[in-house]
Order: C-alpha cells, then structure tokens, then sequence
C-alpha cells in the first residue's frame, strides 16, 4: 500500500489521510520515543502543510480529512497532540478536542483557525484544555516550538497517569 504521509512529503496531489483500516493494532502514543500525533483539516492542502512542517520531527503523523474519522482514529489510537482546524462541517476543532480528551486527558490539544477571533482563543482553552490556539496562515518556527511543547507536556501527564 502506498504511503499517504510519503504523497504529502513528495508534493502528490491526491487526498492525504490515513484510513483506520490501514493502521496497525492500537499503539500507544509514545512508542519507540515517538509522539503520535492526529492532524485533523477539511482541507486536503492545510493538512499536507502541516505534515511537511512535522514530518522531519520524532513524530508519527495520522491525518484525518473530517472530525467522523478523526473520532475513529482517536477511539483506537492514543495520541500525544491533536492539531485541529477550529471550523469543519459537524463538529468544530474545540469539540473535537473535548471529546478526545475525555477519553485520554493526556493528550494536548492545539488548533489551528483562519479566522481571529478571540472568542475562539478563550472558549477554546476555558472549555477543553486546548494547549495552544495558532491563527492561519501559521508561522512554522512557532508551530514546531509549540508541537514540541505539547509532546512534552504529554509525556509529562503520562507520567502522572496512575498506574492500571
């Protein structure tokens, strides 16, 4: 099967995302030292800018075009950081975030808005915990300082996860 993340990379036109079937048996967010991270964009170019902004880091990238399979992916993945667009058809980024995170409160929200409202800001981070809200277009050297920020809260949550 071809690689969605390496389409993204290459600049190939056609949808990235990775469809639930296609991964492997639940992971943990964390494996072999890399975060596992869920890029959620109704738009196909947005999602690809932010692969190519994060695949070069010690992240494991899934995409997901619509908030349905999003939720899909979350219900079998853990993932350390959510990056999300704030407006999508169904639910919006900031509940989106509410519902991953009643799942797994570890995992950092951040997300991503064309529109600059401060509302959005305040809510967002008020409602559900969002880490980090970034107004399009985003400046990458901040993007990648504040993913990494996110990684590493998680890994710090984690450690305050009680033990099972």
């Amino acid at each position: 099967m071809a690689d969605p993340m390496r389409k993204a990379r290459d600049g190939d036109d056609s949808p990235v995302g990775v469809e639930s079937d296609d991964l492997a048996q639940e992971t943990s967010a964390v494996d072999r030292k890399r975060f596992r991270i869920l890029v959620v964009d109704d738009d196909p170019l947005a999602v690809r800018s932010l692969v190519r902004v994060l695949h070069a880091g010690p992240y494991e990238l899934d995409t997901a075009g619509n908030v349905t399979d999003a939720l899909r992916l979350a219900a079998k993945h853990e993932y350390a950081l959510v990056i999300t667009d704030y407006r999508m058809v169904g639910l919006d980024g900031i509940e989106l975030c509410e519902r991953v995170r009643r799942c797994t409160p570890e995992t950092q929200c951040l997300v991503v808005t064309a529109y600059s409202d401060v509302w959005a800001d305040l809510v967002g981070r008020a409602r559900s915990q969002v880490f980090r809200v970034f107004i399009k277009p985003w400046d990458v050297a901040k993007l990648r300082i504040a993913v990494s920020e996110a990684c590493e809260e998680y890994r710090q949550a984690l450690a305050r996860r009680p033990a099972t």
